[in-house]
């Protein structure tokens, strides 16, 4: 692969070679996928808790996040 950026588009493509690397046995190339798709979502995350932690936050109200594991 020429071109390193990483696009929303191109999780599903990660995801689904994670997926035939791992029923492959290609355990160097399962990790080195896992690692993509890992550093894309701390990548895609952190600037949120950069804001949420940001000094101008202080005292403001939190609101409660939760996550519905049946999509509803």
């Amino acid at each position: 692969m020429d071109d390193t950026e990483i696009f929303n588009s191109d999780i599903p493509y990660f995801g689904a070679a994670w997926l035939e690397a791992l029923a492959d046995g290609s355990d160097t190339r399962a990790t080195e996928l896992y690692d993509c798709i890992e550093d894309y979502t701390k990548a895609d995350i952190q600037p949120l808790f950069s804001i949420a932690d940001h000094e101008i936050t202080q005292g403001q109200p939190a609101f409660q996040m939760s996550y519905d594991v049946n999509g509803g």
